[in-house]
């Protein structure tokens, strides 16, 4: 009988271990855990004021689903769509084209949530050759609250 309380206090023991250190996990990198979705905003700079970057150059920003455009930001100024919590399940393209512009350019995507303090930034740049372009660049995997940023 004191064998068996051992086996039983030893499998206790493990069982228990085994569940805290999966809910310590740390979150990887790439990941950010939103309930309200996520923002996603473009900026860039030709080397002077915001003003004169967006007066130089007019870059977009789309958002796809499959074939599907589901978010797309027209403005002239820095671009921003939004990967809503009420979006299905799946995965999702984000494109960034070089529209129009005189100038090299260099930009930065910000992917963050207004409930996280977790953003993940990533910067590019395009040539003044470039005019046209248009570039998939990173796949959002939303699964639920949990959202997988990837480069393409």
């Amino acid at each position: 009988m004191a064998r068996f309380n051992y086996l039983l206090v030893l499998i206790t023991i493990s069982v228990f271990s085994i569940s805290c250190n999966v809910d310590n996990e740390p979150i990887p990198d790439n990941v950010i855990e939103s309930p309200t979705g996520l923002n996603i905003d473009l900026e860039w700079s030709t080397g002077g004021s915001a003003v004169q970057s967006t007066a130089d150059v007019d870059l977009d920003l789309f958002m796809y689903s499959g074939p599907d455009d589901v978010a797309f930001s027209e403005t002239t100024d820095f671009e921003r769509v939004r990967l809503e919590n009420f979006f299905r399940n799946g995965t999702y393209i984000v494109r960034i084209t070089y529209f129009d512009g005189i100038s090299d350019v260099n930009w930065t995507l910000y992917v963050g949530s207004p409930d996280s303090d977790k953003d993940i930034i990533l910067k590019d740049f395009f040539s003044r050759n470039d005019v046209g372009i248009q570039v998939d660049y990173i796949e959002i995997v939303k699964n639920g609250t949990t959202y997988t940023i990837n480069l393409l």
